[in-house]
């Protein structure tokens, strides 16, 4: 995970005491098995339909069971593997077999595998599945309730539909899923760990490929290295962030970039995030859920691609971008401030780390943003005034401008 603008972002996860749907209970008899082997079984029955998927705070969250308890799982296609926070997973009572590395982009920490588990999201079932566990305490106080984490066991079997402008996901064996209407089939290309990349041009430059990371909630992510190599950061205002993910928070920079192109659509002033370090030497470029939800996405892996058809009514949204410069986590209250931004409002409005947020506009600090705006709050335009009430009592008024 990562920060969106300096705001912790980019897996964030379940927003607290959110409503979950139980998802549907497959009929066994229509069930296709599609894998069978030592971790376990994958199960589809394709008679089961769509399932409502819900966007805020900027990620994928669909209605799941696992081992029986109704849960809501992230569906995140930068993730090559089901991923159990190990609390949730102990009490579900699935068994330790162990302990393994887990490697992200930010580096490499300590998970458990666990065997038993079952999982099921719509007609998609995971039987006697061996899983990792992680602690994801770090990634919760930046999105709290982060419990389950599906990718590609579910991403590498089927086509997968991301119906976004209906806020549904449906399913389908691969290669029976139709295309929409004014969609383009990019061929994708495997990265490491079985991931996928997407040909993606950065400011009219040659193709670069690009990692499909619908769990990251930034619009871009970018290796700091490679974007010296490339001079995206000459000529424009540069300012900091941090990243949040399971091998903790690290500082970043953020930048504006003035045109990225996916599947042929361009898009105009598109906050990034550059990161350092940056383990996948390969690919220095991760395409995150802001950009891909302005098409109707459906993936199909096993067959190395993925159709995309623009969103008329998306495309003539702005990409989120922070306006604030409040890097804030999550706390029992609301909010505390991690980091302030340099060149940010909240800097020249003298802000400082540790200062602690419960409520903005006079709504309970912490929870999803309020009304329709991608980003919440701290995304809105230039000019805009937000009141922030702090743990004393006390009132602070801040004007959001666009500060990188």
């Amino acid at each position: 995970m990562t920060l969106s603008g300096p705001r912790i972002g980019r897996r964030s996860a379940l927003a607290a005491g959110l409503a979950v749907l139980a998802a549907p209970v497959a009929s066994r008899a229509a069930e296709a098995r599609l894998g069978q082997g030592p971790l376990g079984d994958i199960l589809f029955d394709p008679d089961l339909g769509a399932i409502p998927l819900r966007l805020k705070p900027r990620l994928i969250r669909v209605p799941a069971t696992a081992n029986g308890q109704n849960v809501e799982a992230i569906i995140d296609s930068g993730a090559s593997f089901t991923v159990f926070d190990l609390a949730f997973a102990h009490a579900l009572g699935l068994n330790d077999a162990g302990s393994i590395a887990a490697h992200g982009n930010g580096g490499t920490v300590g998970a458990r595998v666990m065997t038993g588990a079952e999982i099921q999201i719509g007609g998609f079932r995971m039987a006697h599945r061996n899983v990792t566990a992680l602690d994801l305490s770090a990634l919760q106080k930046t999105a709290p309730a982060v419990k389950l984490v599906i990718g590609g066991d579910l991403l590498n079997w089927l086509a997968v539909d991301f119906d976004f402008p209906a806020r549904r996901m449906g399913m389908a064996f691969s290669g029976r899923a139709q295309p929409p209407q004014g969609a383009v089939t990019e061929l994708l290309r495997p990265g490491r760990m079985g991931l996928r990349l997407i040909k993606t041009h950065i400011e009219g430059g040659p193709a670069t490929w690009a990692m499909m990371d619908l769990g990251d909630a930034n619009a871009i992510s970018i290796s700091a290295v490679w974007a010296r190599e490339q001079g995206l950061l000459e000529g424009r205002r540069v300012s900091a962030g941090a990243t949040a993910s399971v091998e903790g928070i690290n500082s970043t920079l953020l930048v504006s970039l003035r045109e990225v192109t996916i599947a042929g659509v361009t898009f105009s002033d598109v906050p990034a995030q550059l990161i350092e370090p940056w383990r996948d030497t390969e690919t220095p470029v991760n395409i995150g859920l802001p950009l891909m939800r302005r098409f109707r996405l459906i993936t199909d892996f096993p067959r190395g691609q993925a159709s995309l058809a623009p969103d008329p009514a998306m495309l003539g949204q702005p990409l989120p971008k922070d306006r604030s410069g409040l890097g804030v986590t999550h706390t029992r209250r609301g909010l505390q401030v991690l980091l302030v931004a340099p060149g940010s409002p909240a800097e020249k409005a003298g802000w400082r780390k540790g200062d602690e947020i419960v409520a903005v506009n006079g709504r309970p600090a912490g929870g999803e943003p309020a009304g329709d705006r991608e980003g919440g709050w701290a995304s809105g335009p230039d000019g805009t005034v937000v009141t922030l009430t702090l743990a004393d009592g006390s009132r602070r008024r801040l004007t959001l401008a666009t500060y990188y």
